[in-house]
């Protein structure tokens, strides 16, 4: 029994000393690595909660240094030395790639990049892609990505080659076993205080959030497939003494209010509006926020009693058509959007509720002509021809 305590005892022995080596030859990988996927979480405290909970920020930065360090001595200690080489390589590209899109969207949309943005690049067209490409990118982004791409390149090799060698071999032994047990005791408070936000994958590590969008948008996308099937529509009013005999909801997709005099901006670009307001014919609301940042993202909680506090999915929640319907209004769909497809999925499943659907043109998606916004008027005017004694158009 001795003996065989003895030697469990030296290949225990052998481990350790093979991690500790692997760990020091390996610091320059595990610090690039950590600083990649550590930056998310320092710019989310500092932006979002103003360094309200820098304790947090601290156990973060333990448990993720040490949860680095132990995955790329994981992948040092792979017998086929050529396979974890590559994994490690194959890490960095990827940290690389989800943190310059992370950089970018910071940057350019002060928020980390989400299923809302992804969403909009799936919606993109080759023609929108190039004027955001013009925009938003353009030749500084180009020069700046070159630059530290070519930084990177000519550092590479004495970045990635740092050894831990700040203390004595003595110190050193006794550091990485305090590193090992911090790393643990910050994984079982963050366990312990945030558990609800591990379990929803609701991290501020890149490949966590560019992971989730995706998710996200698949799962949205699924669910758009079969929005006719799973809503909920058991509308009932209990009261109604509605009399306004038309009612207009304008939906504009890129209009911004900053830009706009009715809202306070400098020039007076809108008349017409400023009139109505003077005459009182129409509601101004100057505090309100939108729950989403992309337009298909949106109609989801604008047409429905859903919200962004609700548990449950948006789609087991009324929707307004069903209950302007019960009120007794005509409901018009007039639209100059995708009449079908991946994207027009759910101003499809809106039309189909409303009493009358027009679209300026049957067009799918993935289909690239469109016309201009004015070409909705001699639609509005065949749904005005049709009108009953309650009318709702939604243009």
């Amino acid at each position: 029994m001795g003996a065989h305590c003895v030697k469990v005892k030296k290949k225990l022995l052998r481990l350790w000393g093979a991690v500790q080596r692997a760990a020091e030859r390996n610091f320059g990988w595990i610090a690039v690595l950590f600083a990649l996927n550590y930056f998310t979480i320092f710019w989310t405290n500092y932006h979002v909660y103003q360094w309200e909970q820098v304790s947090v920020v601290l156990i973060d930065a333990v448990f993720l240094f040490v949860g680095v360090g132990a995955y790329v001595v994981a992948l040092e200690l792979i017998p086929v030395p050529r396979l974890g080489k590559a994994l490690k390589v194959l890490s960095l590209l990827l940290s690389l790639l989800l943190a310059g899109v992370e950089i970018f969207s910071i940057l350019t949309y002060q928020a980390l990049f989400g299923a809302g943005m992804l969403t909009a690049i799936l919606q993109t067209n080759p023609q929108e892609a190039i004027e955001f490409f013009s925009k938003y990118v353009g030749i500084k982004w180009v020069l700046s990505a070159m630059g530290v791409a070519a930084f990177l390149l000519l550092v590479r090799k004495r970045l990635l080659a740092v050894r831990f060698s700040f203390f004595c071999r003595h110190w050193q032994n006794r550091l990485l076993p305090i590193l090992f047990v911090a790393g643990v005791g910050a994984g079982a408070i963050l366990w312990q205080e945030y558990h609800p936000f591990i379990l929803d994958d609701m991290l501020d590590i890149p490949a966590v959030q560019v992971g989730r969008a995706v998710f996200v948008s698949l799962k949205d996308i699924e669910a758009y497939e079969n929005l006719e099937r799973n809503m909920e529509n058991t509308a009932e009013i209990t009261e109604n003494r509605s009399d306004i005999p038309h009612v207009v909801f304008i939906l504009g997709e890129s209009a911004y209010r900053g830009r706009m005099h009715l809202y306070g901006y400098d020039l007076e670009n809108t008349p017409n509006l400023d009139e109505l307001q003077k005459k009182g014919e129409i509601a101004v609301f100057q505090d309100t926020v939108s729950p989403k940042s992309a337009t298909v993202a949106v109609l989801r909680e604008l047409f429905t009693f859903h919200d962004v506090e609700d548990s449950e999915v948006w789609y087991h929640r009324n929707n307004f058509m069903d209950v302007l319907k019960a009120a007794g209004y005509r409901t018009y769909w007039i639209s100059n959007q995708d009449s079908s497809g991946i994207w027009g999925n759910v101003g499809q499943f809106y039309a189909n509720r409303c009493t009358r659907k027009m679209y300026t043109s049957r067009r799918e998606s993935h289909e690239e002509h469109c016309k201009l916004d004015e070409e909705l008027f001699p639609l509005i005017d065949e749904a005005r021809q049709m009108a009953g004694e309650k009318n709702f158009y939604l243009i």
